[in-house]
């Protein structure tokens, strides 16, 4: 029988220590197509195998160093897959059962048969095979899967970045309080794939928590809610400052008691904390996939609670700076108001029509609050003109005039540090400014006038005609109509005018007196 066909010579080693044996053990592998080598004991032979690459082993049981027994015990712990034979001249069936039990493929017994030898050889070759094709197929099964593994922590891992990237950039911008709640809630869904997602800040006075923004929740629990602090899951973390996450919830009674009972299977809870104080928590529900929320979607949700409060606490920050900011600002327009008994509230007059005006041509809220901010501040470079101008009882002369004209640039110098944004600047540069390029003190015209500043210029300029100054007695509101009405497309913006009249006509001429009949038409 010969090995015929085969892509490659398999190598045998043959193992005894007698030499007839073993000369006449390799003759017949020899003849069987095989290529062969020898060792005369055991020792000898666990050098080779380890040295060289064998596909099989026959060896004698009995031999001197190192017996077979041991010698199939020590290859079995270098190569699992060297098929082994033991041959023996003593057959004994607890020897043969051992050698089985220690990885044995075959026994056979002397005197050898060349049939049986021949026999066994073909058997260990394709014993061989199976075991090398099993074993390169484990590998590849193995690297398939060590792939698979490294790719999906590679997508965990990208995923995850994305996540915190996106989580970052949507903090890194400055957002009014409201829009921070519902963007905190909408991102809470979408990292953690909840259905639902609450944000409830913490009321001390009442010990409550308000929700403040909610995603996915209809019902009883909406917007402005109240829980007792203690009270339900949120209650529960906002009291120990813990994050809570809790799975197989469904339709376990709820603290409320009585019928009621939680409807979603598993729930994220995490406390919000300015100076490790907390003064709110964001949760998420309902997977509508069914699933249950992991580690990895804490963590995230941990990371947004984290972002959300910073952004929380710059935000309570900067309006308290604002705040006070704002509060020095009016302590200086107050001044200024004060070394004049005439001009006493003309900022606040001034801003309170200006706004009206604003909401009438459909000014957007920013855009009003600007003008709020803009028209309180107006004046404010009148603190750098001297008594002797500012409270002439008589006629400014040219130089005295173009002192006075300087105001406006004085008091966009005096915010300009501040960081005040500009177009409240433009109002205080500008509010001097004319339709017809007349005005100061850059002499803009037209549109190019900021449209905040044209609104306060028509104001200020009813206010101040309605008002007693140090050089002359206030004129009357109709005087004054009439007076701002001739200047329309001259001085002011016309369509401003227009709305101008328009509010004092519902909502200043009620007051003071003046009906429709009393006002000029245009």
């Amino acid at each position: 029988m010969r090995a015929m066909g085969l892509e490659k010579k398999f190598k045998i080693l043959v193992v005894d220590d007698e030499a007839v044996v073993r000369d006449s053990l390799s003759e017949i592998v020899e003849e069987a197509g095989y290529l062969v080598d020898v060792a005369e004991d055991g020792a000898e032979a666990l050098s080779k195998v380890k040295e060289g690459n064998f596909d099989s082993v026959l060896t004698d049981i009995w031999m001197p160093a190192m017996n077979g027994m041991d010698l199939l015990r020590e290859i079995k712990k270098h190569d699992r897959t060297l098929p082994v034979v033991i041959i023996t001249g003593c057959p004994d069936v607890r020897i043969a059962v051992e050698a089985i039990k220690e990885g044995s493929s075959d026994f056979i017994t002397k005197p050898v048969r060349i049939e049986q030898v021949e026999v066994v050889v073909e058997k260990l070759v394709k014993e061989r095979c199976l075991l090398l094709d099993n074993a390169a197929l484990t590998r590849k099964v193995e690297r398939k899967k060590t792939i698979e593994d490294l790719n999906k922590k590679l997508n965990k891992k990208l995923t995850e970045v994305s996540v915190l990237y996106s989580i970052s950039e949507t903090f890194s911008e400055t957002l009014e309080e409201g829009d921070l709640f519902e963007k905190t809630v909408s991102m809470a869904c979408d990292i953690t794939e909840a259905g639902k997602s609450s944000l409830m800040i913490l009321d001390r006075e009442l010990d409550e928590l308000i929700i403040k923004a909610a995603k996915g929740i209809d019902g009883d629990v909406t917007k402005g809610a109240r829980i007792p602090l203690g009270s339900g899951i949120a209650g529960k973390v906002a009291l120990s400052g813990r994050h809570l996450l809790l799975d197989g919830l469904s339709g376990a009674p709820h603290p409320e008691g009585g019928s009621i009972a939680y409807s979603a299977d598993s729930f994220i809870s995490v406390p919000l904390k300015i100076k490790n104080e907390v003064f709110g928590v964001l949760n998420v529900s309902d997977r509508p996939s069914g699933g249950r929320f992991t580690e990895d979607d804490l963590y995230l949700l941990l990371t947004l609670a984290k972002k959300a409060a910073l952004s929380i606490e710059n935000n309570i920050l900067y309006e308290s700076i604002y705040n006070n900011l704002l509060s020095s600002l009016r302590v200086m327009v107050n001044a200024i108001e004060a070394r004049d008994k005439y001009t006493k509230r003309h900022s606040q007059r001034v801003t309170g029509l200006a706004m009206d005006i604003a909401r009438e041509l459909e000014c957007s809220d920013e855009e009003i609050e600007t003008i709020r901010l803009g028209g309180f501040l107006h004046d404010i470079g009148k603190i750098g003109i001297r008594d002797s101008i500012l409270l002439k009882p008589g006629r400014l002369s040219k130089e005295e005039f173009d002192v006075i004209k300087t105001h406006p640039i004085i008091g966009e110098n005096i915010i300009k540090p501040l960081g005040i944004i500009p177009v409240e600047r433009s109002i205080i540069r500008y509010h001097h400014e004319r339709w017809d390029g007349k005005g100061y003190p850059d002499g803009l015209s037209g549109k190019s006038i900021p449209l905040p500043a044209r609104i306060l210029s028509v104001a200020d300029a009813f206010d101040a005609m309605t008002t007693d100054r140090p050089y002359r007695m206030a004129m009357s509101k109709n005087d004054a109509l009439a007076e701002i009405q001739g200047l329309s497309g001259c001085q002011f913006d016309s369509e401003v005018v227009k709305k101008f009249m328009k509010v004092f006509e519902q909502k200043y001429a009620f007051f003071t007196g003046f009906g429709r009949s009393t006002i000029p038409s245009l």
